[in-house]
C-alpha cells in the first residue's frame, strides 16, 4: 500500500493518503495528535466522550471518519488541488 502523509503547520493533526495497490482505491484518513486534543479540562473531555457515545447509540455519525476514493475520483481531486495551489 502506498502512503502519503500531510501534516498541518503546527503538527497537531495530519491527513494520511493510502492507496491500495490491488484495487486502485485511495483511503484518506484524518488524525489528530492526542497531546493537542487532550489539552482541555476533565469536564470537557467527559462531555466529548458522552457526546461520542450518544452518537454511537442513536446511529448518528461522529465528526471523525475515513474517506474512500476510487482512482477516477482521486485524479479529479488532484486536478482540482493543482488548479488552486
Amino acid at each position: 500500500m502506498d502512503n502519503v502523509v500531510v501534516r498541518c503547520n503546527c503538527s497537531c493533526s495530519f491527513l494520511s493518503f493510502d492507496k491500495d495497490k490491488n484495487d486502485s482505491i485511495w483511503y484518506i484518513t484524518s488524525y489528530m495528535d492526542t497531546y493537542f486534543t487532550e489539552q482541555i479540562n476533565i469536564w470537557a473531555v467527559i462531555k466529548e466522550r458522552i457526546k461520542m457515545a450518544w452518537y454511537a447509540l442513536v446511529g448518528k455519525k461522529y465528526y471523525l471518519f475515513d474517506i474512500v476514493l476510487d482512482q477516477k475520483t482521486m485524479k479529479y481531486l488532484v486536478e482540482q488541488l493543482k488548479k488552486r495551489v
